[in-house]
């Protein structure tokens, strides 16, 4: 409840830099939003789909946000399809109070009502594991029927990869975890085959082997097309590692919350061991069904591991496990900086159905189940430090403090009189400078004119949903406050009359905007603090 409640009241918070990216880039016409996604790094499926939602429902934060709600509903529907029908086989309803884990988690909550696609990314994520799942499943008949149903798995799977990557690129964290997945289970079988020559499902294997082969190839036709957004992104990758955190495993535990989950398990499953060395073995699950099987039928017997020798949360273990180590290492040898919550917001969903999994092996006895999982839930309350905003009612937990709304509110009602002096653009009308802190204003060299493309792209947050009076003129600055005062004066706002309003916004926190103050020269007025956004009115 206390989820649903956070993810109701952040549908109204005021949109932040990145949301604002997204309707910077719907502004425009249904032609100029792929160039406008271009230039902010992205690719444009979830951009096109959310101008046309702008274009059917209007513009408003929740509106905005509508598209990550529903997938992140989805997100959640799919996972606990799946542990409840592994829970409903092996008996464990129990297992089902490890998706509450999912409705506090803070991370869930912010992707969850953010107006980017990452939690559309993940639903598409969780559901090719789905898909993959569906067509590894074993499957003795040789009917026709039976190869149509798997050809039609397979195309899911591949379906369902190729929009994770176009709606976010950094999906190829997973497509290498399915593929690690899915060559553990080739030696698996291998190794299996070697042991006993007559087995059957040789056949079959041969079959997936080829059609993995084919999946690969099928991937990379489809990532092709998107080299021409992504190679400048590479190129200039070094940009981005001022916003990565550091890679300790301690930061790894604050990157990724659900993280929690881990420690009671593994201390489970070592007591569970230690149990059975004494003797009084644990009573066992040696032929749990495979949670991964999405199959219709209610019968246990139904469910077969995919990888019998490996264990039946191996799937969801390397669905999870070996992102997270990727980002672990890309960031660590300096090839990507990628240590940040977005780019691990997928692998949430498939720990908690490996946690279900998990739960399921240490032990057979239901209070003890439950008891685990009362304990990832206090851990991760103190870890995420949310337990006091729950215990005084402060919601949204999640918050965005970037009230850009207010900042331009505030800039809008301070200027009514002069706006309504004026009937056309002129040298009285106001200027606001813009210092948005997009790593594209890092550049050493001045702005030549406050109109273009990329103008545009550098004061983005004064051109969306929260507009400024039509007189405004709107100036980007350059993230260096030391060509503050250099750029103001090319504009020669000293001749431009006593009535003229000059405000400075900047996207910064009070104390960092002080010191930048102190950098650029300016003399510092009466400041207006909101959160992450600053607003002063120059002499």
């Amino acid at each position: 409840m206390l989820g649903w409640l956070t993810a109701w009241f952040s549908l109204g918070e005021s949109l932040w830099l990145d949301e604002l990216h997204t309707t910077w880039c719907v502004s425009g016409s249904f032609g100029e939003v792929q160039s406008r996604a271009a230039i902010g790094n992205q690719l444009p499926l979830y951009f096109w789909w959310q101008w046309g939602i702008s274009q059917t429902f209007g513009t408003s934060e929740a509106v905005w946000r509508a598209t990550s709600l529903v997938s992140w509903l989805g997100l959640v529907t799919v996972a606990g399809v799946v542990i409840w029908r592994w829970s409903r086989a092996i008996r464990c309803p129990e297992l089902m109070l490890v998706l509450c884990l999912a409705l506090v988690d803070r991370n869930q909550i912010f992707y969850a009502t953010e107006a980017r696609p990452y939690a559309s990314m993940a639903l598409a994520i969780l559901a090719a594991w789905c898909a993959l799942a569906g067509w590894l499943s074993p499957d003795k008949s040789s009917s026709s029927r039976s190869y149509g149903r798997a050809w039609l798995w397979w195309c899911a799977w591949l379906g369902l990869n190729a929009l994770a990557f176009w709606l976010q690129p950094t999906a190829v964290l997973s497509w290498a975890a399915q593929f690690v997945y899915l060559i553990g289970r080739w030696i698996n079988r291998v190794c299996i085959s070697a042991r006993d020559p007559s087995g059957s499902g040789h056949d079959a294997s041969s079959n997936q082997t080829l059609a993995t082969i084919a999946g690969a190839g099928v991937l990379l036709l489809v990532m092709w097309p998107a080299r021409y957004v992504l190679e400048p992104v590479w190129t200039s990758r070094a940009a981005w590692s001022a916003f990565a955190a550091d890679t300790s495993p301690i930061n790894l535990v604050r990157q990724l919350p659900l993280i929690a989950c881990v420690g009671p398990i593994l201390v489970a499953r070592v007591a569970s061991w230690i149990w059975s060395r004494d003797g009084s073995a644990v009573e066992g699950h040696s032929n749990q069904p495979d949670p991964s099987n999405t199959s219709t039928s209610s019968q246990a017997s139904q469910f077969r591991p995919c990888i019998p020798r490996l264990g039946v949360g191996w799937m969801w273990m390397c669905a999870w496990g070996i992102p997270l180590a990727l980002v672990f290492l890309s960031t660590s040898t300096g090839l990507a900086a990628l240590v940040h919550p977005r780019y691990l917001f997928a692998c949430a969903m498939p720990l908690v159905v490996w946690s279900a999994c998990s739960l399921a092996d240490c032990t057979a006895r239901p209070n003890v189940r439950v008891a685990l999982v009362i304990a990832m839930f206090i851990l991760l309350t103190i870890q995420q430090g949310t337990l006091n905003a729950w215990i005084h009612v402060r919601l949204p937990v999640a918050m965005r403090g970037e009230d850009w709304r207010g900042a331009i509110a505030l800039i809008s009602r301070k200027t009514a009189t002069t706006h309504a002096q004026i009937e056309q653009l002129s040298p009285h009308s106001p200027i606001v400078w813009c210092a948005s802190n997009l790593i594209e204003g890092a550049k050493s060299q001045p702005l030549e004119s406050g109109s273009g493309l990329m103008a545009s792209y550098l004061s983005l947050p004064l051109r969306t949903i929260y507009y400024l009076p039509s007189q405004t003129q709107i100036v980007p600055l350059l993230n260096d406050p030391r060509s503050w005062s250099k750029a103001m004066d090319a504009w020669e706002t000293a001749s431009a009359g006593s009535d003229r309003k000059l405000w400075l916004v900047v996207r910064s926190g009070a104390q960092a905007f002080a010191r930048r103050l102190t950098l650029s020269g300016l003399q510092p007025v009466k400041v207006h603090d909101f959160g992450g956004v600053q607003v002063m009115e120059l002499r």
